[in-house]
């Protein structure tokens, strides 16, 4: 067997754009900003002892978690037993917040590699202390990546999972996620994360997010670099297993650093018995649904064409006690994939408001309600809000006490099926018909009309009262007599117009009354009226 050494140098950066900057240097004839027990800082952009030393702080506590607390392996140094650090301001110019360069020697017939080490990591000055420490917890997960790689073929094809690896291990042990939460924003889990043709390297940062999720799920990165970079492979079907898992488990979203993060969903909306759609979906991708169902039933969702999974069952019926699905659609092969799904639906108990009455001074809403049990209407005994309640042919109903305006939710159950339905309870509004000035001698009388707005779907019913101006001559008395001055009033939904007949008490002055309607046993809302002495009127007439 014949060997070749080959020095060979790839590049990792943690950024979007990468411009490859070389530096040209000799390690020997420069002074360390900073030697500490694994690192020599180097700075070549006047960063400063602060930032260097910063720097070499977040390189040794990385270091140390990886290696002692997570039991990662390390690739050695290149030369000596130090790491050579180099803070440049060419790699933040570019783009780049760090670099991290290394050496390789394989068997040129096999393509096993006999051994790796790391030439430098190039970090860039001017970087926020959060960005400082990401960056350096990035680098070193590169720097152990490469102790465990055997073959060329996964640093040669470069593929997703090396820097989404760097990225996703950085995030979660410095508790900052300046690019997984990229993955939803961006749709990532819509596309092959093996195709990267004509897309940029970015992306692969953005599958830090499973990544994040493996470590949250147990998985140490230890296990992760052990089980995917010693393969001959670049497709690892030992990561894939766990982003098929990782897909289907987004469905009840992510959490990211504190935060929760949801794919976007498709909205069906299922008002027959069944529903088609037909899903196409790249290797390892998936597309999200929220079903609509108008009650809760019996659903069964079949997929023929292809191969997918979900967090729901295919292709077998099951009940639903709620009417909101949230639903994964996953392929789970590295193949474009076209399936067909069927939604097979059928409904349990359905349930809507026909009728209703709300008294405002008793406060008690009674409803009407026409149930069904699939298409039957039902005859039999039902729940409503917990309360026993007899129902003939579909039709029930209940009265509810101490209701008040708002919002009221009533859930009907039935065979262990349950269907809600909403009622929305609004005040009422008035105002007047006739002029809000009442023109007056002591022999009137008339009618005072005003209009009252029912807003609801229900008919409402409360009270009236009707105050006069007291009389000029014995306050004690009402100077205008309404029949009747107090009146119970029903509401049809829309507007009413109310007519109160009213006559005069002898002498006529100027003064002011309310119209009171009632929206509770103890409060009305009000409505003015003024009374002025038609004598002044024809006074003012002759005098202008």
């Amino acid at each position: 067997m014949e060997l070749v050494c080959t020095s060979v140098i790839r590049k990792y950066v943690i950024a979007a754009l990468i411009i490859l900057v070389f530096i040209s240097i000799n390690a020997r004839a420069l002074t360390p900003a900073v030697n500490s027990t694994h690192f020599l800082i180097y700075d070549l952009a006047n960063a400063g002892l602060s930032y260097d030393q910063a720097l070499d702080n977040y390189l040794e506590q990385a270091y140390s978690l990886y290696t002692t607390t997570l039991g990662m392996k390390m690739a050695p140094p290149c030369n000596g037993s130090q790491y050579t650090v180099y803070v440049v301001p060419q790699a933040q110019q570019a783009g780049e917040a760090g670099i991290t360069e290394w050496e390789y020697e394989y068997n040129s017939s096999t393509g096993q590699v006999i051994s790796t080490c790391i030439v430098e990591i190039n970090i860039s000055a001017g970087l926020s202390s959060q960005w400082l420490e990401h960056t350096a917890y990035h680098e070193l997960v590169h720097v152990s990546q490469w102790a465990y790689i055997q073959y060329t073929t996964i640093p040669r094809s470069y593929p997703w999972y090396i820097e989404a690896d760097a990225e996703g291990t950085a995030s979660y042990y410095t508790d900052q996620c300046p690019l997984a939460q990229d993955y939803f924003q961006y749709g990532q889990y819509e596309y092959d994360p093996y195709d990267y043709s004509g897309k940029p390297i970015i992306n692969m940062y953005y599958y830090s997010a499973f990544i994040y999720w493996l470590i949250a799920n147990g998985i140490g990165p230890a296990t992760i670099e052990q089980n995917v970079f010693t393969g001959n492979s670049v497709v690892n079907s030992w990561l894939d297993n766990y982003y098929i898992q990782y897909l289907t488990s987004i469905v009840h979203g992510q959490n990211l650093c504190g935060s929760t993060y949801y794919p976007s969903f498709q909205t069906i909306s299922i008002s027959g018995s069944t529903y088609s759609l037909s899903v196409s979906l790249q290797g390892l991708s998936a597309q999200y649904y929220e079903v609509q169902l108008p009650a809760t039933g019996t659903i069964e969702i079949t997929a023929s064409g292809g191969s997918v999974t979900s967090n729901i069952e295919l292709n077998t019926a099951f009940s639903i006690t709620n009417t909101t699905l949230y639903m994964a659609v996953v392929n789970p092969t590295t193949n474009n994939e076209t399936v067909a799904l069927t939604i097979s639906y059928t409904p349990g108990i359905i349930a809507r408001i026909v009728n209703g009455t709300y008294n405002v001074m008793k406060e008690s809403l009674t409803l009407e309600l026409y149930v069904t049990y699939g298409t039957t209407p039902i005859t039999g005994t039902v729940y409503i809000n917990g309360t026993s309640t007899s129902v003939n042919n579909g039709y029930a109903s209940i009265t509810f006490t101490g209701i008040t305006w708002g919002t009221y939710t009533v859930n009907i159950t039935y065979e262990n099926s349950t269907a809600l339905t909403y009622i929305t309870l609004t005040q009422p509004t008035m105002s007047l018909i006739t002029s809000s000035t009442l023109y007056l001698t002591s022999n009137s009388f008339g009618y005072l009309l005003f209009s009252v707005n029912n807003p609801n779907n229900v008919t409402l019913i409360t009270e009236t009262m009707i105050s006069s101006p007291p009389s000029p001559v014995n306050t004690y008395k009402p100077m205008i007599y309404f029949e009747p001055p107090n009146e119970t009033l029903t509401l049809n939904p829309g507007t009413s117009i109310i007519r109160v007949y009213f006559f005069t008490n002898a002498t006529v002055s100027s003064g002011q009354g309310d119209i009171y309607l009632y929206n509770s046993p103890s409060t009305a809302i009000t409505l003015g009226y003024n009374v002025i002495p038609a004598r002044w009127v024809f006074q003012m007439l002759r005098t202008t």
